[in-house]
């Protein structure tokens, strides 16, 4: 796995796979349009990979995984998040069970709709995704907290988490990709 870091607006950004690639793109489409347990399975697991083997070595004792929020139309479209449902898979793997570690879905509200961005450009991305993103204060901190999205392009949507994040007290945080 060849690991892709991005600085964004100085922020770092990690992917861990590249979307042109035929298999990435059909597990993420099929993770995010048609629900697949296979492709969460396996995308999963490249997931843990990385946090047993990059992150967890190093990792405070907390550790709080917050997938980007759809908004609420979107989530009563799809009925569900695919990159919660990928998480899901990721905490169910072993690999992962050496520290102390809960998803939490809740933790970052998506506060506004937006357009979906893979129309836009990037700076239409930016401002799209600028205030989108709300985290209740005090957030702990002693925690790391690992933001995963699926598919990163400009990182706008990770960035706007990020800012989200500190706002409400985050010292530690770590943005995650899937795929770029």
């Amino acid at each position: 796995m060849k690991i892709q870091e991005n600085t964004i607006d100085n922020i770092c950004v990690y992917s861990l796979l590249p979307y042109k690639a035929p298999l990435t793109q059909a597990l993420c489409i099929e993770a995010k349009f048609y629900k697949n347990a296979k492709a969460y399975t396996l995308l999963g697991c490249v997931i843990a990979l990385y946090l047993k083997h990059k992150v967890l070595i190093e990792a405070p004792q907390n550790i709080v995984i917050v997938p980007i929020p759809l908004g609420a139309k979107r989530r009563a479209e799809r009925g569900y998040n695919q990159v919660e449902e990928i998480l899901k898979y990721v905490l169910k793997d072993s690999n992962v069970t050496n520290k102390k570690y809960t998803l939490d879905t809740k933790l970052l509200a998506r506060v506004k709709e937006t357009t979906p961005q893979m129309t836009l450009g990037r700076a239409e991305r930016l401002k799209n995704m600028s205030g989108v993103f709300k985290a209740p204060a005090p957030l702990c901190a002693d925690t790391l907290y690992i933001v995963v999205d699926d598919v990163v392009t400009t990182g706008a949507t990770l960035a706007a988490a990020h800012s989200a994040l500190k706002q409400a007290g985050a010292k530690h945080t770590l943005l995650l990709a899937i795929a770029h």
